[in-house]
């Protein structure tokens, strides 16, 4: 499986969501898709919702790399692709029509790949196995192939904490299962 919702994972969207930068700000940068998802970096110590989330966990500095809010504008398609720079993430929804959006997930047998900004494509070749909606935390295994469609008339906006390279969904996934992961579980 490529994604497992973690419920226990308790976030405040709203609060979260008023450290969102406006949609049109030029705080986002570019990245690949149709009408291009967005991404926009930031240090978690500038949002203290955030920090309340990384308090959960039992020791953060093992494994989380950096965090970033990804925006999927309205009517909008990631295809898709495998990440390059991390193996899994943690993803939370903010902002958005989570009913009608969805993470979709792929099989890639022999197609050919290309490399895009921070990930490696499938130019539209991936056979669609899945499409999951989701209103909780989840890990999501970054090394398979996946994407996401927005196709509602707003953008839609997650947390997504990116592992460090080393950490696998695998990992993350037995240390969830394990009693591992949160504090006080």
């Amino acid at each position: 499986m490529a994604i497992c919702p973690i419920p226990e994972l308790k976030f405040n969207k709203e609060e979260i969501a008023k450290y969102v930068p406006p949609m049109d700000s030029d705080k986002w940068s570019l990245t690949y898709g149709t009408k291009s998802v967005q991404i926009h970096s930031f240090k978690s110590t500038d949002i203290p919702p955030i920090l309340d989330v990384l308090q959960q966990f039992k020791n953060p500095r093992d494994y989380i790399s950096h965090i970033e809010f990804f925006k999927t504008p309205a009517d909008c398609e990631l295809p898709a692709h495998t990440d390059r720079n991390r193996k899994a993430a943690i993803n939370i929804p903010i902002i958005g029509n989570f009913d009608s959006s969805a993470l979709n997930l792929f099989n890639t047998p022999d197609v050919p790949v290309n490399d895009v900004f921070g990930a490696t494509g499938f130019g539209g070749n991936a056979i669609k196995v899945a499409s999951v909606t989701f209103y909780t935390a989840v890990i999501l295994d970054t090394a398979y192939p996946h994407g996401v469609i927005n196709s509602t008339d707003e953008d839609r906006v997650i947390v997504s904490i990116s592992l460090k390279p080393h950490v696998t969904y695998e990992d993350m996934y037995r240390l969830y299962r394990s009693g591992n992961l949160f504090k006080n579980r």
